[in-house]
């Protein structure tokens, strides 16, 4: 690859690892704090599917 496409496409990296970490992922706990983490997780384990469902084609 071109050292252009990839300082391009680690630019686009550090991107969408800034939104996630800072963005718009927040999460709110009514009741129970466990299921908040729940929640969380089962949101960011479908991101990461949907992101490999994305990339194998």
């Amino acid at each position: 690859m071109k050292r252009k496409t990839i300082s391009t496409l680690f630019g686009v990296y550090v991107a969408c690892a800034l939104l996630f970490n800072f963005g718009f992922l927040s999460v709110f706990a009514e009741g129970d704090p466990v299921a908040a983490v729940n929640n969380l997780s089962d949101y960011i384990f479908g991101l990461i599917r949907a992101v490999g469902m994305i990339i194998l084609g």
